[in-house]
């Protein structure tokens, strides 16, 4: 068994539906254990302090995320949680330690496609995780 409390990073590119994918199987192996996907919708506020989306940018992140609720609406155990922040892995790293998860996994990259091994939000949360952190690649 990986972990208790699992935290699964998802912005809906093919590595993170191979992490959510782990955890489920995890999951189904040990129903003790309980999974948290977290969405996180990254934000740049304006000097003036307001947020501005864009808003074909919001129609796509409304896409995945129903996307993924409707892939996990049936499994028990699993919570889904839809979070915004200036920097996506100190939101992670945040939750992470406010719910207690005893294991982060994420993609080794996300929706930028930058091609290096590590993207740089999962490069962020392995440096700075107080708790294991598997990377899918």
């Amino acid at each position: 068994m990986l972990g208790t409390r699992i935290l699964v990073a998802y912005d809906g590119a093919e590595l993170s539906a191979k992490a959510l994918d782990i955890a489920l199987q995890q999951l189904r192996e040990n129903p003790q254990i309980s999974v948290d996907v977290v969405f996180v919708e990254e934000v740049a506020p304006l000097r003036t302090g307001v947020e501005v989306v864009d808003e074909d940018i919001q129609c796509q992140r409304d896409a995945i995320f129903n996307q993924l609720r409707d892939k996990v609406a049936t499994v028990e155990m699993v919570k889904l949680h839809r979070l915004r922040g200036q920097n996506v892995s100190y939101v992670l790293l945040r939750f992470a330690e406010e719910h207690n998860c005893n294991l982060i996994v994420l993609g080794s990259r996300g929706l930028t496609g930058i091609r290096e091994f590590l993207g740089s939000v999962s490069h962020a949360v392995v440096q700075h995780s107080l708790v294991p952190v598997l990377i899918i690649k």
